[in-house]
């Protein structure tokens, strides 16, 4: 009987050095590595992803956009300078099919029929949202959508400022143009983002080009394309699926739909603070490419800037598209609160 045991033995020694770890895995696929392909944390349970150390085979069909689970509740501060504003609605619609989403949303020019935004209390009274009554909500997200910082008490954006260098919270930074001067004076040609000193000095841009004269800078009128850089394939805020050969491939087909995925103005960066991250260039139909989705430096806090102002309408008409964008939106939010690596 002893002599039977150390034949079996010896036999299942044999069979494990002949056919590998899999056989004492359950029929579990495995990578050529050893290790079973598994659910990444952070990411949706419809989300095909193998584990970052032991990635699997690249899928010969698109995958479907990723999509990064939220575990808890993400509160997110949504400030506009207009209710009505596309971006700021397709965050928020980017957003609402999540359940640990809440969103809380102000505009600085609204009127009596602007939408209800969002799905948590606004700011009291509808007054711009006091210092105190920021921390008081526990927002992990403010997302400036074409805002003009001026508007609010200086003690508001010191507690911003402290809280970004201190890694409790994400900021999501986009311009437009700048405002003309409602006095009737000479229009500035730096948005009022750029243009405060606490705020600046959040932001990834070190220069930018005045928004003024002919042509105007950051304007093309036949459209400016997207196209992912190398680290923007791989970031978590922009690679839209999961493998870069993917990601590369998602944007490409992009650039190249009709209409493209572009804007027809992209805020005129020059240069960028040392250690910022291009994740998404602008490429216009002459000239150099411009910086436009931009990471700031890890030591700066969680930032993104995003200076696009437009994208075509028939792509956000366009279901799939649509689902492309709102998961890069929803992934950026998520990266932004710490909850992405």
């Amino acid at each position: 009987m002893r002599n039977l045991l150390v034949v079996v033995v010896l036999l299942l020694v044999a069979a494990a050095v002949l056919f590998g770890p899999g056989l004492f895995h359950g029929g579990e696929t495995l990578d050529p590595g050893g290790r079973t392909p598994s659910t990444a944390p952070g990411t949706g349970p419809t989300l095909d992803r193998p584990e970052a150390s032991a990635p699997a085979a690249v899928p010969e069909e698109e995958p479907a956009p990723e999509v990064l689970r939220v575990e808890r509740p993400l509160k997110v501060l949504v400030l506009m300078g207009h209710a009505t504003q596309r971006w700021p609605r397709m965050i928020e619609m980017a957003l609402q099919s999540d359940a640990q989403l809440q969103v809380s949303g102000w505009a600085a020019s609204s009127h009596a029929g602007a939408p209800p935004f969002g799905n948590l209390e606004p700011p009291p009274g509808g007054l711009p949202p006091s210092a105190s009554w920021f921390e008081a909500m526990g927002f992990e997200v403010l997302a400036l959508c074409d805002i003009d910082p001026g508007v609010f008490e200086p003690a508001f954006w010191d507690g911003v400022a402290a809280r970004v260098k201190a890694g409790t919270l994400g900021l999501w930074a986009q311009p437009a143009m700048p405002p003309p001067q409602s006095s009737g004076g000479v229009a500035s040609g730096v948005h009022p983002m750029l243009a405060s000193p606490v705020l600046r000095a959040l932001l990834p841009v070190a220069r930018a080009a005045e928004v003024r004269g002919t042509p105007v800078p950051g304007v093309h009128a036949s459209g400016a394309v997207f196209q992912a850089t190398a680290a923007g394939e791989r970031h978590p805020a922009s690679r839209i699926v999961y493998w870069p050969e993917w990601s590369r491939r998602v944007w490409q087909m992009g650039a190249a739909a009709s209409p493209p995925w572009g804007t027809r103005f992209c805020y005129p960066v020059e240069a960028l603070v040392p250690g910022s991250v291009v994740l998404v260039e602008a490429l216009p139909p002459a000239g150099s490419p411009v910086p436009v989705y931009v990471q700031g430096p890890e030591s700066a806090g969680r930032v993104l800037w995003f200076g696009a102002q437009q994208l075509a309408d028939d792509t956000l008409r366009d279901g799939r598209q649509a689902q492309k964008w709102y998961a890069l939106i929803h992934n950026a939010f998520v990266w932004l609160a710490g909850r992405a690596p």
